[in-house]
């Protein structure tokens, strides 16, 4: 089955994720990462995922369209009393390139700025096209390593 392109007809929710979801979402991190892991010569480890995955708000990324569900992706999400720090904003490929990462962004934001959060950082691959993603929504680079940008923005 195709999933749907996402148009003004379906509809994009975040879902609270259960501990039942941990495997999807370390396997889709996993994969997802797994190219620029293997670039910058990390191995993946289960046991750190899992353990932030305790002190993270995790939200599964539903797309709605008539009468069905698809689970999309996952967002991670680490709210502090003035900071937040996005761990995660990933998606399954062929749901990649819709512009979900950008309403995702809009709804991270929101829901940061619904909490009194001051700041939001970030960590991304310097290769990884999300780069552009967070660089639109007034992302700024605060450090670089060989491999990794950390990023962040202030809010209004």
């Amino acid at each position: 089955m195709t999933p749907p392109k996402t148009s003004p007809e379906h509809c994009i929710q975040l879902i609270r994720a259960s501990d039942a979801d941990l495997p999807f979402a370390r396997d889709l991190t996993r994969n997802n990462m797994a190219s620029y892991h293997q670039e910058a010569g990390l191995n993946w480890d289960d046991e750190r995922f899992e353990h932030y995955w305790e002190r993270t708000l995790n939200t599964l990324v539903v797309i709605k369209d008539i009468g069905r569900r698809h689970i999309a992706g996952l967002v991670r999400l680490h709210l502090g009393n003035s900071s937040a720090a996005l761990w995660d904003l990933q998606l399954l490929p062929h749901f990649q390139g819709q512009g979900i990462g950008s309403q995702l962004m809009e709804r991270i934001l929101d829901i940061c700025r619904k909490r009194n959060v001051e700041s939001i950082s970030l960590q991304v691959y310097k290769t990884n096209p999300a780069m552009r993603l967070y660089q639109r929504f007034g992302f700024s680079v605060d450090q670089q390593t060989p491999h990794m940008v950390k990023m962040s923005r202030r809010l209004p």
